[in-house]
């Protein structure tokens, strides 16, 4: 936190390798979540001050707490969050505790925050993505770090006025040729992390369903097909593609 040669990139990149540290390193989380607090608790440098809450909000992006901290660092983001990462801090972790509470302790995305999240959490901004329906129907869908493929997909066939058999739908992103199928428990945001990474990032192993001709057909899911485009243009080079499936 205290390195004053670090800037820009080079921050979200060893950002990033401290959050994939805990998303290999379970018995690491509560350890990485503790020395941050300890890092902010009554920091007087109001820069290195700021950079540790914004590690601490991309960690609680990337994984959850255990139920022997997770109360005590709600309460602590709570009464010590500095310039709007109160709210920020508060949301992602109750967002992570949500998740913990459906799939176990364990809950954690597969890959570090992207870029845009590195981006709206710095400026203590929502996330939302610019959706394009194939039948020409356009509007925004929030999203979260921890939104699901069904979440989203779930959120627009809703909208959309389909009041049943909303569930079991999915996401897929297109880049060029290629197509990456989510599973819908999954993690929505995993898919743009997972081309952002740079090429030695020591990642973890991804199970998106990958093909070069096209979505699966003939699979037991629902799927539909909505191009997502102006959230992500800052991310995706040029025939890259998010697309709901």
């Amino acid at each position: 936190m205290g390195d004053p040669h670090l800037h820009g990139a080079q921050e979200d990149v060893l950002g990033n390798y401290i959050v994939q540290k805990g998303l290999t390193m379970p018995e690491l989380r509560d350890e990485i979540l503790a020395q941050l607090a300890n890092q902010v608790w009554h920091n007087h440098n109001a820069h290195n001050a700021e950079r540790g809450w914004l590690l601490l909000a991309a960690c609680l992006s990337g994984f959850a707490p255990s139920s022997r901290l997770d109360k005590f660092l709600l309460k602590f983001v709570s009464d010590y969050g500095q310039n709007g990462f109160q709210a920020v801090c508060q949301h992602r972790l109750m967002q992570a505790m949500g998740r913990a509470q459906q799939q176990g302790s364990g809950a954690a995305r597969t890959f570090p925050p992207t870029q845009l999240e590195w981006i709206t959490t710095h400026e203590k901004a929502n996330m939302a993505l610019d959706v394009s329906c194939f039948n020409g129907d356009q509007f925004s869908c929030p999203v979260h770090s921890w939104s699901t493929g069904e979440e989203v997909a779930g959120d627009i066939l809703r909208h959309r006025g389909l009041a049943e058999g909303w569930r079991g739908w999915t996401v897929a992103m297109k880049n060029g040729v290629q197509w990456a199928e989510l599973a819908g428990h999954d993690y929505v945001l995993d898919l743009v992390s997972d081309l952002e990474l740079l090429r030695d990032f020591p990642r973890q192993k991804s199970y998106f369903i990958v093909g070069t001709e096209g979505p699966m057909a003939g699979r037991g899911c629902p799927r539909m097909w909505v191009a997502m485009w102006a959230t992500f243009t800052q991310m995706a080079s040029p025939g890259q593609q998010v697309l709901l499936a």
